[in-house]
């Protein structure tokens, strides 16, 4: 039995119905206009085209690369203006911070020996010298024999000058609780300098002896006995003297 084959203008024919088709599918103005002419719409959706549900078309994706990225500036918090204190200049010593012995030299059988110098008031003032003494040697006796041989010559380029009487000489010392008792030779107690150079050969003693954190004060003796005072101004030394003491 023969194949029945369809002519070729019938195939050409249903081609340009189907393309119609899509072309009309694809444009659904036209459909909807070729609906409305033909009656179409109205039987097939009574209750009229508003209707018909809607369809949302999902917008198209945008690949993640074309979004353009936004850069949001690093803000960083102002940090408060830093206050600077400005420094304030030491408070100069009281009177009795001076008063107090200053440490010993680090340096071993180093020891200070306090002398005299004109200040800028004229006044006399003390000046401390550092003296290396011989090892061995009784630091108190040793510091106080070196201090009544008077500064060297550097040390008096310096400034610093004795008030103690020359020919004077340390008869004996001991050591009697926290005060140390001293015994000097008559030349001790003539200063031609009347009752400031006698102050100031006191001040002299005094500070040398008590640089030694076992010496608080010191009781003068002269030719080893006990005198009230000193000087035609009755310079008391009846009492041990310390740093305090003297003016």
């Amino acid at each position: 039995m023969a194949k029945f084959r369809p002519p070729l203008w019938a195939l050409i024919w249903l081609a340009l119905v189907l393309l119609a088709g899509v072309i009309l599918l694809a444009n659904t103005a036209i459909v909807e206009r070729l609906m409305d002419s033909t009656g179409l719409t109205a039987m097939l959706y009574p209750g009229g085209r508003s209707a018909l549900p809607k369809v949302v078309h999902p917008a198209p994706e945008v690949p993640e690369a074309a979004i353009p990225e936004v850069v949001v500036p690093d803000i960083t918090p102002l940090s408060p203006p830093e206050v600077v204190v400005p420094e304030t200049s030491p408070v100069p010593p009281s009177a009795s911070v001076v008063n107090e012995p200053p440490p010993l030299p680090a340096t071993p059988n180093s020891y200070r020996l306090f002398f005299s110098r004109l200040g800028p008031d004229g006044r006399m003032e003390a000046v401390e010298v550092v003296r290396e003494l011989p090892a061995g040697s009784t630091p108190l006796t040793a510091t106080l024999r070196a201090l009544l041989l008077g500064p060297t010559l550097q040390e008096k380029a310096q400034g610093a000058i004795t008030l103690i009487p020359q020919g004077s000489k340390l008869l004996s010392a001991r050591l009697k609780n926290s005060t140390a008792v001293l015994s000097f030779s008559e030349e001790f107690s003539h200063n031609t300098l009347g009752n400031e150079g006698l102050l100031g050969e006191l001040k002299q003693v005094v500070w040398t002896a008590t640089q030694f954190p076992t010496v608080n004060d010191v009781q003068f003796l002269i030719g080893g006995q006990y005198r009230d005072s000193l000087g035609e101004e009755g310079l008391s030394i009846a009492q041990p003297l310390g740093r305090s003491s003297l003016p």
